[in-house]
């Protein structure tokens, strides 16, 4: 199996070749999902890529975010450039920009992000057709999803270290809703780390609700390997270079069959004290609400204080340099430094604290030692380029198109929606809490117009078994893929591009619903007007951390509250598994910025929507009132940054 490291800068770069990668993987330009990073200018790019090379190291470019099409030319030349250099593939995610590059570049290996969210065997045999030589797994994939992805005969690479995003990959809109700064354009505000009360049944539990443990699959290898990995990510771009080394190291020695040090590991960075997410359980605990940073690794326990010096029982030597946190119950209360002979703290630090080692000069002068010795190899590795396996593109997708009328007013409804807003709609999605054939069935029944199945972004496990039963009943009249596994799983049936594909630009000759992140729409798209939008798409269970348990939840009522105390829903799907949707505490009305005659297409969200107002914005969808106290026009007329 390849190990692939991240390389945040050149520093980084040579950890990650120091500590035994296989691969790098890194960002140029504007084009990549970590902005913050330092990233690599164009003569570093050609730097790193013959270090790399000459070291036996493969190296792929990150152009992991949506580009608007303004920025196809751009994002075209980086790409160019990268390929003359000798980069050995791209990691992209925006379907529109994979189809210009299939068409530009045909010799070069593309890599289906992880911000596409394939997470089965549908969505990988999706994105073989489609030209990708490999797919990178959200992090919510399945061992047993894995392996029949891996059995369609496409590469198959999983994270297995580092930050774990809370939302579902690539539908987190937190960010680019509260502030334009898009998740998918690599400018995320990291709202999932901040503090939020959440609510149900009466009971509250407040911290760090959004903000997920770090991934630690070390000790799952075998499965992995079992499951048809062939490469290892480990994430961190945004991370140290002494992190890069340590983590990378660690993986190395792994795979060797030896011990790694895992005490190095968590000092480097630990947030929440790991967790095996979704490849250890079907129904992990990934959040760690009592801090959302480092907490490093156990050092000792303050047994007295003096003044800012403390004393602390351990039994590991601290040096100069070495950085701590105090923690009390799971909670930070201070740091400290060692300055070489005592321990100074800042803070409010106090006997029976944990200190915890959170930076170490000892790791630091190693990864500098190891980067050295890397520097001074005279006799160049072999390096065998891996060329393009797939040659399919874009076009080699075939959908079969849902046909809508050029004027109409579209209904996204549940089970529980008024048969007012029902009657009053030309034609119906059907958005059901509770996936099953027989539900769906009897909602469809009487209905003297169009109904067509919202797909929900995830099908996990046993709840493609669902959605094939759906698909079978042959209930619906059309389908919208909010995921790339539908364009497979309901090959042959009248499909409509979903919000939640992230489509600025039209990629297929089909209908489109437009995403919360589109300034504008094209002629033909399908234009929310009234509706709550979704900030996050949640795969853990939020009701586990108010102590509740399957078959005893209330998934209708839970909240989470900011610490500006703006309420956000939350709303559950259930298929096998259950899954839930944060939603914005405003609900979003552009009805008076339409243009009748541009914008014919309309749709009303009726869920989680005042009632009556949704009903009058199906029947006068272009003079609905406009609420200042509850209501957004969410990014219309201004897009994402």
């Amino acid at each position: 199996m390849e190990l692939l490291s991240p390389a945040g800068n050149m520093k980084a770069l040579k950890c990650a070749v120091a500590g035994g990668a296989d691969a790098v993987y890194m960002g140029a330009g504007d084009f990549n999902a970590r902005s913050k990073a330092d990233n690599f200018g164009k003569d570093e790019l050609r730097l790193a890529v013959s270090y790399c090379h000459d070291r036996g190291v493969r190296v792929y470019l990150t152009l992991n975010t949506l580009i608007k099409p303004s920025e196809f030319p751009r994002a075209t030349d980086t790409a160019r450039y990268a390929a003359e250099i000798g980069v050995d593939a791209f990691i992209v995610q925006d379907l529109a920009f994979a189809a210009i590059l299939g068409k530009e570049l045909p010799d070069m290996p593309l890599h289906a992000s992880t911000q596409m969210g394939i997470h089965n065997a549908y969505g990988a045999a999706f994105a073989k057709k489609a030209g990708f030589d490999r797919v990178i797994f959200s992090r919510e994939v399945l061992p047993e999803d894995m392996k029949k992805a891996a059995d369609t005969g496409i590469e198959t690479e999983c994270f297995v270290h580092g930050a774990h995003c809370i939302s579902f990959s690539g539908n987190c809109y937190f960010s680019a809703l509260v502030s334009g700064y898009s998740g998918n354009r690599g400018k995320c505000l990291q709202l999932c780390r901040k503090k939020y009360t959440l609510s149900s049944r009466g009971k509250t539990t407040s911290g760090y609700m959004l903000s997920a443990k770090d991934i630690c699959l070390i000790s799952d290898l075998v499965k992995l390997q079992k499951a048809g990995a062939c490469s290892l990510k480990i994430e961190g771009r945004l991370r140290s270079p002494e992190y890069v080394y340590t983590v990378t190291k660690a993986y190395r020695t792994a795979l060797s069959g030896n011990r790694p040090d895992m005490a190095d590991v968590t000092t480097v960075f630990n947030r929440g004290d790991m967790s095996e997410a979704y490849i250890g359980s079907d129904r992990p605990d990934i959040v760690w609400q009592h801090t959302q940073n480092n907490i490093g690794s156990h050092f000792g326990v303050v047994s007295k204080t003096a003044g800012r010096k403390l004393f602390v029982t351990t039994r590991i030597k601290a040096k100069a340099g070495d950085g701590f946190k105090a923690l009390r119950r799971g909670k930070e209360t201070g740091s400290a430094v060692c300055n070489g002979t005592d321990i100074i703290s800042s803070g409010d630090v106090r006997p029976g604290d944990e200190l915890r080692l959170t930076r170490s000069a000892r790791i630091s002068a190693e990864a500098d030692k190891a980067v050295a010795a890397c520097d001074k190899i005279t006799e160049k590795k072999e390096y065998n380029k891996i060329p393009r396996i797939n040659h399919g593109t874009m076009s080699d997708i075939v959908c079969k198109s849902y046909v809508f009328p050029d004027k109409c007013v579209i209904l996204t409804a549940d089970d529980r929606t008024d048969r007012r807003l029902l009657d009053a709609a030309d034609m119906i999605i059907y958005a059901p809490e509770v996936y099953s054939a027989e539900k769906a069935g009897a909602f469809a029944q009487g209905l003297s117009k169009p109904v067509l199945l919202d797909l929900p972004t995830e099908a996990r496990g046993r709840d493609i078994d669902v959605l094939e039963s759906i698909g079978r009943a042959d209930i619906f009249d059309g389908y919208v893929a909010n995921n790339v596994y539908a364009f497979e799983m309901f090959a042959g049936k009248p499909l409509v591009l979903g919000r939640a594909l992230n489509l600025l630009s039209p990629v297929f000759d089909m209908p489109r619903l437009l995403s919360s992140e589109a300034a504008r729409a094209d002629t033909g798209d399908i234009v929310p007007v009234y509706i709550r939008e979704t900030l996050m798409n949640l795969t853990h269970c939020p009701a586990r951390q108010l102590g509740q348990r399957c078959g005893s939840c209330d998934p209708h009522g839970m909240t989470l509250t900011d610490e500006s105390r703006n309420v956000m829903p939350l709303r559950r799907k259930k298929l096998h598994y259950c899954y839930y949707e944060l939603l914005n505490s405003r609900v979003r009305n552009i009805s008076g910025k339409l243009d009748e005659r541009v914008h014919t297409r309309l749709l009303v969200d009726a869920r989680n929507a005042d009632t009556e107002k949704a009903l009058r914005a199906l029947r006068d969808p272009y003079s609905l009132p406009f609420d200042e106290r509850t209501e957004t026009s969410g990014r219309w007329g201004k897009g994402v940054k």
